[in-house]
């Protein structure tokens, strides 16, 4: 469990770490539509399977599949030691990076079933399907960031964290039963998230002067995103164009998404307080 010393000084404000939760967010959004541009069927890797045919469209999981969304700033709201702020957020940065090069030079194809209902869960599921290309990224970002996550609140709570489980695991499955992604997707961003967990357990236990390294590298991950989105800014633009589509569609979807991440918040923050006031009485 995450329990720095306690000469470590207080972290970021809480403003300042909402405001860089979005200033990564459209980070993702960029990169995301960099690393899928620019592909054809005949460059890409064909990678449905007869396991990803028995696979039913299931329009209701796309509230699981917004809620990957929210779920994996947890943990820079939650952080208040520097150290684990730097390392905890700069590894996202990185695992994110990393993979748009891998979707950028080792594209995947998927041939995906749209959903063609009236319904709410089916009019969000085809824009969200209509907003990404059939060149599917493999690792799964909504898998490896949110079990990242998870990794991470795990380390800080504890046991504790078993009962939220059930929240990666549910946004995994919704990347498959909105058809978004591929079973192999899913295997692959299991073993990216697992790497980058261990690459936060490393740095944050093993590495010497952990704090100092920490700072310096989320200042060169934020000059590198305040780069890229200064080179890239029409891809802001349709970044925010599909984010306005996005919610205007589905405005009620979002607010129970919003709605479950604030309860999941507040769950966890008693438990961290429960924890705190046991560790004291003892």
């Amino acid at each position: 469990m995450l329990n720095p010393p306690d000469h470590l000084r207080p972290g970021l404000p809480v403003w300042q770490r909402v405001v860089l939760g979005i200033v990564v967010f459209i980070y993702f959004e960029v990169g995301y539509l960099w690393g899928q541009r620019g592909h054809s069927i005949e460059t890409s890797f064909y990678g449905n399977s007869e396991w990803d045919a028995l696979v039913p469209l299931i329009p209701e999981f796309i509230v699981p599949y917004t809620l990957g969304y929210i779920f994996v700033f947890v943990p820079m709201l939650l952080f208040k030691h520097r150290a684990d702020y730097f390392w905890g957020a700069s590894i996202f940065i990185i695992g994110m990076s990393l993979a748009f090069l891998v979707f950028k030079f080792f594209p995947v194809y998927m041939d995906k079933d749209y959903a063609t209902g009236n319904d709410i869960f089916s009019r969000l599921t085809y824009h969200q399907q209509y907003s990404d290309t059939d060149y599917n990224n493999c690792p799964s970002l909504h898998v490896s960031l949110n079990l990242y996550c998870w990794i991470l609140l795990f380390m800080k709570f504890g046991r504790p964290m078993l009962w939220l489980i059930w929240m990666p695991l549910t946004i995994m499955a919704s990347t498959v039963l909105v058809k978004q992604h591929l079973l192999m997707d899913i295997a692959a961003g299991i073993v990216w998230g697992g790497l980058m967990g261990a690459g936060f357990y490393w740095a944050r236990f093993k590495l010497n002067n952990s704090e100092m390294i920490g700072k310096w590298l989320f200042r060169l991950c934020l000059v590198f995103i305040v780069i890229v989105l200064a080179l890239n800014l029409k891809h802001m633009a349709r970044a925010f164009e599909l984010f306005s589509m996005f919610v205007a569609e589905g405005s009620s979807v979002i607010l129970a998404t919003v709605v479950i991440t604030a309860l999941a918040l507040l769950a966890l923050k008693l438990i961290n307080r429960n924890k705190h006031h046991i560790d004291s009485s003892h």
